[in-house]
């Protein structure tokens, strides 16, 4: 975190580590209907749901002040802009329901395949705050992936396109420059993906669409003892764009594009049952340039 200090001519720019403690309860209690759609060669699913719950925090503070709203900008001794950690519950109470939907249609995997051949999912969640409590705020969210055959046996084309509107107004200082007076917004966690590789702020408007390519590389069969057993390396190329909008008193837009890849292992480890996949991605930033590797943890498969 820096912070400009202003004093007529001189300025100086000051960097610290920002270190947030908190005591927080949190209840959450709600209802999912799922609904078994499988017919033939396809599994489904449809799945409804709603729940409402609780954050309550206490001891809310941290190195600077003990608020979530940090200086950012002091001229003459008066503040003249401040950032707002908006994802986290200051002292107070978060009040707020979760409506979800979701559902999927897929054609039945051979153990070789990487991804259905055929399919569809859809994900849909509303956050907002109807109850009253210290903090408010709205999201909505959507993204549906789609799964198409490769070029090749046991070959992916599959993608996915999303969007998500977030509620974020401006905190206002106040009149004679001493503090900043907080909205009470509050930042829903984020529920869509986002472009691999880059460092995404957050949008009041967001959008995001992928395309991959996924495919067999080897199947060694490799056993080390009792330990590990590699079953299947795995390749992944990616396209990745995303479009983010705010709109305050002017409009500020941010375009980010990704192309990379990934490799994979899918192993099982001590003889079980469970598969788990690891391995790394590369990532080349086109909008904004940045390049990155990662390692990657994935998913249990059963």
């Amino acid at each position: 975190y820096q912070f400009l200090v202003v004093n007529g001519t001189d300025s100086t720019l000051t960097s610290r580590n920002i270190t947030f403690k908190w005591e927080e309860q949190n209840i959450e209690a709600g209802l999912r209907i799922p609904l078994i759609t499988t017919t033939s060669k396809y599994y489904g699913n449809f799945s409804v749901g709603n729940s409402a719950g609780l954050t309550h925090v206490t001891s809310f503070r941290n190195n600077i002040n003990a608020d979530r709203v940090i200086p950012s900008f002091i001229q003459d001794g008066k503040l003249k802009n401040a950032y707002t950690f908006y994802n986290y519950v200051g002292p107070g109470n978060l009040l707020y329901n979760h409506f979800s939907m979701s559902g999927y249609r897929l054609l039945k995997q051979s153990r070789r395949d990487i991804n259905s051949k055929w399919g569809q999912s859809f994900y849909l969640n509303a956050y907002n705050t109807p109850y009253g409590g210290d903090y408010s705020g709205s999201q909505f969210s959507f993204y549906t992936s789609l799964y198409f055959p490769g070029f090749a046996k046991h070959h992916s084309i599959w993608g996915y396109w999303g969007y998500q509107k977030t509620q974020i107004n401006r905190s206002f200082i106040a009149a004679d420059g001493t503090s900043v007076i907080d909205n009470s917004d509050y930042l829903f966690r984020n529920q869509i993906p986002l472009p691999r590789g880059q460092s995404v702020r957050r949008f009041q408007d967001f959008y995001i669409m992928s395309a991959n390519y996924s495919l067999p590389l080897w199947y060694p069969d490799i056993s080390i003892g009792p330990l590990l057993n590699v079953q299947r390396v795995r390749a992944n190329l990616f396209f990745d764009s995303g479009y983010g909008k705010n709109v305050f008193t002017t409009t500020a837009t941010q375009s980010y594009t990704t192309v990379g890849g990934e490799m994979k292992f899918d192993i099982n480890v001590l003889r079980f049952l469970p598969q788990f996949n690891v391995g790394f991605r590369y990532s080349y930033g086109l909008t904004p340039a940045v390049t990155r590797f990662e390692v990657l943890i994935g998913s249990i498969n059963f």
